[in-house]
């Protein structure tokens, strides 16, 4: 592969992976509103929601991040 080549494909591959990461941030804020509207029915406080975000958040990020890498190396 030329250099040229190579730069187009490591571009592509950060586009890619930003528009991953949007989707992932869009996503999570769905989430966040959705699970913070239903807890708020059973008058759960504040910090339960949070920290049920964070765990959702952590769980989704390890996702996204063996999808990047597994587009890295399939590319």
């Amino acid at each position: 592969m030329t250099k040229a080549k190579i730069k187009g494909l490591n571009s592509t591959l950060n586009r890619i992976q930003s528009f991953l990461i949007l989707l992932y941030l869009l996503r999570n804020c769905i989430i966040f509103s959705i699970v913070y509207a239903m807890i708020s029915e059973f008058s759960f406080t504040s910090s339960t929601v949070f920290m049920l975000y964070i765990a959702i958040s952590i769980l989704s990020l390890k996702r996204l991040v063996m999808l990047a890498t597994l587009l890295k190396v399939l590319l």
